[in-house]
């Protein structure tokens, strides 16, 4: 990938947690949420993030966002480490840098109204106020498909669908280069779900925007994602192209995943890979290969050795050992 069209790149990020194992108990655990993880995004991209719950998507988007302090590592947005900046340059980075929450009701403050919602990214960067603000506002709103006549009601008032399209406009209302969507459709009626999708992508048509798409839904991340990063128990586990990675998946994960989406056609028969037994703990994840106490291809160099990321193929990375596997098995 060439240097000049990286927007961002992160390297070796982790993320861990300590927790306590019980109210009464001074014994502390170490979880690890994001372990390891490294990857580049180009600009104007839309990258799609999947895997089950409790992988580590939602945390690495609030690392990347610095949201949260990573246990170390790097990320690099257009080629500045943001772990490294002030907090007066930091905020100058996340004025390019901006996030769409999964529940469009919670992440709205319920005493304040569409227009001071909307509005309040153009206050806190010191961009627009009073009569200009208000304008921007009403521009704003009529991009992501609402009435300025909105403006004074309150996020109660509006359908699920409308109250996602306040969040996006609260998004881009600033102009940012990069936007983390974090299971932006998942908590909405699927007709309204398609409305969205298609508003995200003619936004990044006409605003030249990049996406970071993190979904559970590989039929969502289909449709929007140029390219896909799996994970698991905190890990990649594999990196391809949207029409690779869907065509060719390499890894028993993905596969597993992939055999999962339900087609709308009554008479075909898919074959769907059922993996067996608990997802590890991320408390005290196993040795070697994360996934070896699932898969159903496992041998004994996955049970003692963490297999590295690399290349298979041109842009497709998998973290796998299955070419170790001796050709007597």
């Amino acid at each position: 990938m060439s240097q000049d069209n990286v927007l961002l790149k992160v390297e070796s990020l982790k993320k861990y947690f300590q927790i306590s194992t019980s109210f009464f108990s001074d014994k502390k655990l170490i979880l690890h949420a994001v372990d390891d993880v490294s990857f580049e995004m180009k600009d104007g991209e839309i990258l799609g993030i999947v895997g089950e719950s409790g992988c580590g998507k939602s945390t690495l988007a609030r690392v990347i966002l610095a949201l949260y302090p990573p246990t170390s590592g790097k990320v690099f947005f257009n080629g500045i480490n943001i772990f490294e900046l002030p907090n007066k340059r930091l905020r100058e980075i996340r004025r390019q840098m901006q996030v769409i929450f999964q529940d469009p009701y919670a992440s709205l403050n319920p005493r304040m109204s569409v227009e001071n919602i909307v509005g309040e990214p153009l206050i806190i960067h010191g961009l627009a106020k009073g009569k200009k603000k208000k304008e921007k506002v009403a521009e704003i709103l009529e991009k992501v498909g609402l009435s300025a006549d909105v403006m004074p009601r309150y996020p109660h008032e509006f359908s699920g669908g409308q109250r996602q399209r306040i969040g996006i406009a609260r998004a881009i209302i600033i102009n940012p280069k990069l936007i983390i969507a974090d299971e932006p459709v998942s908590a909405l009626d699927v007709s309204i779900q398609a409305q969205v999708i298609n508003l995200l992508i003619n936004l990044k048509k006409e605003m030249g925007l990049s996406y970071i798409i993190i979904s559970h839904d590989l039929a969502v991340i289909e449709h929007l994602c140029n390219r896909i990063i799996v994970m698991y128990l905190g890990k990649i586990v594999e990196i391809a192209s949207d029409e690779t990675l869907y065509s060719s998946p390499y890894h028993p994960y993905t596969k597993a995943l992939l055999s999962s989406i339900p087609v709308p056609d009554p008479d075909y028969r898919p074959h769907k890979i059922s993996l067996h037994g608990e997802i590890p703990s991320p408390v005290n994840p196993p040795k070697g290969c994360r996934f070896h106490t699932r898969c159903p291809y496992k041998f004994d160099l996955c049970e003692k050795v963490e297999p590295k990321l690399i290349e298979k193929e041109k842009d497709h990375w998998v973290s796998c050992h299955l070419d170790s596997l001796p050709a007597s098995k």
